[in-house]
């Protein structure tokens, strides 16, 4: 997570350049702010955790003061050695020049869902934990073919190169179309893409910033809280989510450049207002895995710029309640923080929220070498995971059911664990008897095995796939079509197989 003075945001201003007259995001209202012209270089607000500035600013200007913040401006050099000292920074954007973003789609609370506890359930523990070791150079990974070891993800360090091509491979392959998105000092974004089926047009985001600190000096930064624990979430969530159908299309995306100033969720969000996207909630995920009270509070920044942000920190209040994950949110309004990627949202007017542990029980190893996975809590990092991905499985609008009368409740199949290795399961909850079979297809059409189930009776019941062909030789590596006929209603998706 990016904590400093105040947050440090960089604008290459046209000159002259003038503030808009609503204001610079996180900067308050009333505070003095001169005509920010360029001279001066890049220009930053730059926040101070604890919200005390402890350190003057050598070879930046300020050229603003207020409580725990700053406005500086000055050489981009400055900002690592900043952000080492513990301060988030963040780049200013010209409010004044943003163009107008298509309206979010409100929020409704959507009660209890079988399908969505059921993609939360596949958010395990163990899994989770083996991706962030993995991450944090604890173990080493396959990259490009090879076994790479990720020590440090420092955006200025080439080390962050093997983790964007990770989190790359990852999702690509889960079967989603994956792109890098260019920026900075050639650091990449990686986003990956899960297209709705309905409503296509309206997008969930789940984010979270993929590099870290220390500093670009610092052979070793495992960052396994900030932010290890929000990246790793994005990455099982597209595992999960990639062949399941949703109305809108949901984008997992991790962001590098943000210990610098935010500045991959800024070209991102730069990029999605200019091209007109309509972004219905952004849940951006950021140090989601540290808890040494007992008291499971975690904080959902909704902020005051855009309204509908709120609605998105309810649904995941109600997600909490609904499934039981027994963790307790805080929602804050005025007050948040604009020290992480979601602040880039907020500047273009899309709906987003920070999703962050207790700032009252925040990590003491805050960009530091010793931010490892031992220090975590694990069981309270899976049910946060948990939380973030009911609440955008939710907001995305699951989109399998089976309508066997309109009187009826739904019925409910999934085919998992997705990605597999070892075989699947499709799993039903039938509300009357109803005749099922499963197919299932390689890329070329051809079937690789039917499994035919027979009448099945009302209730909660399982058909098996063992992992092989019709011929008893497992099936390749790749993605696997499944069609399964239930009462006479066909579903499809996609089912990733891992060798």
């Amino acid at each position: 997570m990016l904590f400093v003075v105040a947050a440090l945001l960089v604008l290459p201003f046209p000159a002259p350049a003038a503030v808009a007259p609503h204001g610079l995001l996180g900067v308050p209202p009333g505070v003095q702010v001169p005509v920010l012209d360029g001279a001066e270089g890049p220009v930053y607000v730059v926040e101070a955790y604890p919200r005390v500035l402890s350190a003057r600013f050598p070879g930046l200007k300020v050229l603003a003061e207020w409580e725990g913040a700053a406005l500086v401006a000055g050489p981009e050099g400055a900002i690592d050695s900043l952000a080492a000292l513990g301060y988030e920074v963040r780049l200013v954007q010209q409010q004044e020049l943003l163009p107008p973003v298509p309206q979010a789609a409100p929020q409704a609370a959507a009660g209890y869902d079988a399908r969505v506890e059921w993609i939360m359930n596949q958010v395990v523990q163990s899994d989770l934990v083996a991706m962030l070791n993995g991450l944090t150079g604890e173990t080493s990974v396959t990259i490009g073919g090879a076994s790479q070891l990720i020590a440090t993800r420092n955006s200025n360090r080439s080390e962050c190169r093997l983790a964007e091509q990770y989190a790359f491979e990852t999702m690509q392959a889960a079967g989603l179309p994956v792109e890098y998105q260019m920026h900075g000092l050639s650091w990449r974004n990686v986003i990956a893409t899960l297209t709705g089926v309905s409503r296509p047009g309206r997008q969930i985001l789940l984010t979270a910033h993929l590099d870290d600190m220390p500093g670009s000096t610092s052979p070793t930064a495992p960052g396994a809280d900030d932010n290890g624990s929000g990246s790793v979430t994005v990455l099982r969530a597209a595992q999960i989510m990639a062949a399941l159908p949703f109305e809108k299309t949901v984008r997992f995306i991790c962001f590098t450049g943000e210990e610098q100033g935010l500045r991959g969720s800024l070209a991102y969000a730069t990029r999605a207002a200019g091209l007109g996207d309509t972004i219905d909630a952004v849940v951006n995920l950021d140090m989601i895995a540290y808890e040494s009270d007992g008291l499971d509070v975690l904080e959902l920044h909704a902020g005051t710029t855009v309204a509908a942000s709120g609605a998105i920190a309810d649904a995941f209040m109600d997600v909490n309640t609904t499934y039981g994950l027994g963790l307790v949110p805080e929602k804050i309004t005025a007050g948040s923080s604009n020290a992480s990627d979601h602040a880039s949202f907020w500047g273009r007017g899309y709906p987003a929220i920070l999703a962050i542990e207790d700032l009252s029980d925040f990590t003491p190893l805050y960009h530091t070498t010793a931010d490892r996975v031992s220090t975590l809590d694990q069981d309270y990092f899976t049910r946060f995971a948990r939380a973030a991905v009911g609440t955008v499985a939710t907001l995305a609008g699951p989109a399998w059911t089976v309508g066997v009368e309109q009187q009826e409740p739904a019925a409910f199949i999934a085919l998992g664990p997705n990605p597999t290795s070892r075989g699947a399961a499709l799993r039903l909850s039938l509300p009357a008897p109803a005749d099922v079979r499963l197919d299932l297809f390689d890329l070329t059409g051809r079937r690789l095995r039917a499994l035919d189930g027979g009448i099945r009776p009302a209730g909660v019941s399982e058909i098996r796939w063992d992992g092989l062909d019709a011929t008893g030789n497992l099936a390749s590596a790749g993605v696997v079509f499944y069609r399964a006929s239930v009462g006479g209603r066909v579903f499809s998706g996609r089912l990733i197989v891992l060798r």
